[in-house]
């Protein structure tokens, strides 16, 4: 690890009480949690940003589909984990956890792929891909809802990346996931 989790004896008094708040919700405390209570700041704007978009139009299945497609454009073996499970317990499909986020659904993959034009262009999509996630139901809350998430994940990998977090998510019950090439 390149940079250690916090714990009940390092963190301050003020982290490890938003720390067990996690705990009491998740009933554990995941290592990014803990590697974010280096950094209150850092911690705050995770779950701030978190609890706003819980309340947003997009459903958790999308939202988990989201996390997959960004875990695997940046290489993060610890988000690529966690939301491998997430989305399991979130009733993806096993085969569009495997395919990280993307579906034979027409409309779900039209998200999946503004999703990941705006990863490689940097917020940059294509005229045609706008106008094919509108056609097919989206609409303009939702796409930026889209970005806030990418966002978020984006604000996760990296930490991950840099502390090399230890990944503390079961793999999923079809087998070990390894990132796929696009």
């Amino acid at each position: 690890m390149n940079i250690k989790p916090v714990t009940n004896r390092t963190g301050s008094p003020s982290v490890n009480k938003k720390l067990n708040a996690v705990k009491e919700k998740l009933g554990f405390i995941p290592n990014l949690f803990s590697t974010l209570g280096n950094s209150e700041t850092a911690l705050d704007a995770y779950l701030s940003l978190s609890a706003i978009l819980e309340g947003g139009e997009l459903s958790p299945q999308t939202k988990e589909r989201i996390a997959l497609v960004t875990a695997n454009h940046n290489n993060c073996e610890y988000c690529t984990a966690a939301h491998c499970y997430l989305a399991q317990t979130n009733n993806v499909p096993n085969e569009d956890i495997l395919a990280r986020g993307h579906s034979v659904d027409s409309k779900v993959e039209a998200l999946i792929q503004f999703a990941e034009e705006l990863l490689d262009n940097r917020g940059r999509v294509d005229v045609k891909t706008l106008a094919k996630v509108r056609e097919v139901g989206y609409f303009d809350s939702e796409l930026l809802e889209v970005v806030m998430h990418v966002t978020l994940n984006i604000l996760t990998n990296y930490t991950n990346n840099l502390a090399k977090t230890e990944v503390d998510f079961p793999s999923i019950n079809t087998g070990e996931a390894k990132a796929v090439s696009r």
